[in-house]
């Protein structure tokens, strides 16, 4: 076997070896430090990360909620406004309703009218032509008296007359 020398030092491979291995050690230290570093560094992140996704989540669930209590919302105001045309329109109807009930009025009290403007004028052409009928009456009335009159006065003429012829027979007598 090789024996030492020199107090007990080694050879001088030996010694290279040792010293190899010294510095195989320590940068494998090195490494498992840098390695806990970077995990470490690491595990930061991530956990920084999932409280970010947490948070964003969160907000999103309450975004979420608050876009389906605005819809809802939305929802309601939509049938009130659905309920309040259908409201109207029923109004509308109504009022066009009773806007033909009321032209249907008027253009029966326009007939009436229009009716009555006409029994009025034939009841005064009826009146008139009565009227005229019985001032007619009268003037032959008055005529036929006129002419019995006439008649009577001519009777009478015809007798002063014979009278006369008469009275001139006794005054020639």
């Amino acid at each position: 076997g090789t024996t030492l020398r020199g107090g007990g030092r080694g050879t001088a491979q030996e010694r290279t070896d040792g010293h190899a291995t010294m510095a195989t050690k320590e940068e494998d230290a090195a490494k498992d430090a840098l390695e806990k570093v970077a995990n470490e560094e690491m595990r930061r992140k991530v956990t920084h990360l999932e409280e970010q996704i947490s948070l964003l989540k969160a907000a999103c669930d309450s975004r979420q909620k608050e876009l389906q209590t605005r819809q809802e919302f939305y929802e309601l105001q939509l049938k009130e406004c659905n309920k309040s045309r259908d409201a109207l329109q029923t109004s509308r109807d109504a009022l066009e309703t009773r806007q033909k009930f009321y032209e249907e009025q008027v253009q029966e009290r326009n007939s009436c009218m229009k009716f009555k403007r006409q029994m009025s004028t034939g009841a005064n052409v009826k009146e008139a032509s009565g009227e005229a009928v019985e001032e007619a009456k009268e003037a032959v009335k008055k005529a036929e008296e006129a002419g019995e009159e006439a008649k009577e006065e001519g009777n009478e003429a015809k007798e002063a007359g014979k009278e006369a012829e008469g009275g001139g027979e006794e005054g020639k007598a």
